[in-house]
């Protein structure tokens, strides 16, 4: 059996909490224990006390800045930057000690920074090896703003690379300067049994699942919804998820009055989360930048259409299962567009296709893929 450290910033406060990437972690973490490997998680202090999922050991290394989403943290900030460095200092003394006290052979990093910076310093000076699970915010966000250097180094020294989209693949290829990185999905079971028939809503009710940030869209999509309802009385919205434009959301739900047609929720239990996707008619995605986000294999499994932004390789993969339709990224307009063309039935789907989606890119298959790739010994 190998112990196998799983490296990452982003673990849920509890385990129901999953409307973000940290739910893809803890399914990952959970999915992987067992014959073949004895699983840690290694993460900064998140301020609980309660446990991880069942048979998931978690290490977290004490750092000033508990209580507050890594990713909301900025550079530019004093108070922050402050957060941040310690942060990272504590990370470096951490990974070591972590490696120590559990034995770990093997660091599995998701996001190649901070993660993968934390397994790059292990291997310098303790040896372990280690693979980076490049996805998405890494490379699109934090190797063009300022990290090009430790990336690069990261990504180079690393004993395996993968990422969560075919774009982002070659993007992280084209860094290296070789072909060893492979796309391999990231995505997380969600659907219990065959049954997905829509529950109860009058209209047509629209779903948005993400962080609460402008890399995602919500503003263009509040914008384009609120046009869309002026002249249509059978709309309705329902957004899941919190980050640092969570009060300007509320505001502009509230100046606009819309609150009898958005509804705000933060993260929420899993089964409130099936409940959300399962009572939806369309899932919409009006990200920014992307590669393939979780939420697109998640509605998959529900069969779910979508309407998505042009963005990573939301366009490929909508359009080979048959999944929805894709709009011009941030463009209000074209995003109300979209919505207006799924209530007047004029975007076409194959359910068909995207139950062959919800196989082709679920989290047994990269798992899978996964213990091919790093073996069982060292």
């Amino acid at each position: 059996m190998l112990r196998l450290g799983l490296l990452t910033h982003n673990f849920p406060s509890h385990p129901e909490k999953t409307a973000d990437a940290g739910g893809f972690v803890a399914s990952l973490a959970t999915m992987l224990q067992g014959s073949q490997y004895d699983v840690t998680v290694f993460c900064q202090s998140i301020g609980i006390s309660n446990k991880a999922p069942i048979g998931i050991k978690l290490y977290q290394f004490p750092w000033s800045g508990e209580g507050y989403k890594l990713g909301h943290l900025r550079w530019t900030r004093w108070g922050d930057l402050r957060i941040l460095t310690d942060f990272i200092r504590n990370g470096r003394k951490g990974v070591l000690r972590f490696i120590r006290d559990h034995g770990i052979e093997y660091c599995l990093a998701l996001w190649a920074v901070p993660g993968g910076y934390f397994a790059h310093y292990a291997k310098r000076e303790l040896g372990i090896p280690y693979t980076v699970w490049a996805l998405g915010s890494d490379i699109n966000q934090y190797y063009r703003f300022g990290l090009r250097r430790v990336i690069r180094q990261v990504l180079l020294e690393a004993d395996h690379i993968c990422a969560d989209g075919p774009e982002l693949a070659r993007k992280v290829n084209k860094v290296v300067g070789d072909h060893r990185c492979i796309f391999l999905p990231s995505s997380r079971p969600l659907l219990y049994g065959q049954g997905q028939a829509r529950t109860g809503r009058a209209g047509t009710h629209f779903l948005f699942v993400g962080r609460l940030e402008k890399v995602k869209g919500i503003d263009l999509l509040l914008r384009a919804f609120s046009e869309l309802v002026k002249n249509e009385t059978r709309a309705t919205l329902e957004i899941i998820g919190t980050g640092s434009l969570k009060s300007e959301v509320a505001d502009f739900v509230r100046r606009q009055h819309l609150e009898h047609r958005i509804m705000l929720r933060d993260s929420i239990p899993t089964d409130q989360l099936r409940q959300a996707y399962q009572g939806s008619d369309c899932l919409v995605i009006p990200s920014r930048s992307e590669s393939l986000p979780l939420v697109f294999s998640e509605a998959m499994q529900y069969r779910l259409p979508v309407i998505a932004t042009d963005v990573g390789d939301l366009r490929h993969f909508v359009e080979q299962y048959q999944a929805g339709v894709i709009v011009s990224p941030e463009s209000m307009d074209d995003l109300q567009r979209g919505m207006e063309s799924f209530l007047n039935s004029q975007i076409h789907w194959s359910e068909q296709k995207m139950q062959d989606a919800a196989k082709d890119l679920s989290l047994e298959r990269s798992i899978a893929q996964l213990r091919t790739m790093i073996g069982v010994t060292k």
